[in-house]
């Protein structure tokens, strides 16, 4: 393989490898900082209402309510 043998002698490499450079380092960073943002559409207004069980007993019924909706359990489960 010449390029071990090129490698132990100590020479160059035949094409150097490229290099990046970031030219507009305020727009790059903007976009790194819009990576992490996630915006949530809710179709029915208030985003607590459908995800939360406010009500926890309901009368003539044992046991609880759950208090997270699926939906909400979901929306977990995929992030």
């Amino acid at each position: 393989m010449p390029y071990k043998a090129r490698q132990k002698q100590g020479e160059r490499r035949k094409r150097e490898k490229p290099g990046y450079r970031v030219t507009n380092a305020h727009a790059y960073n903007q976009s790194l900082k819009k990576r992490g943002m996630i915006s949530l559409y809710v179709p029915h207004g208030d985003l607590k209402a459908q995800l939360i069980n406010t009500i926890t007993r309901t009368r003539g019924v044992s046991g609880r309510e759950p208090t997270y909706t699926a939906g909400y359990i979901k929306l977990i489960y995929t992030f």
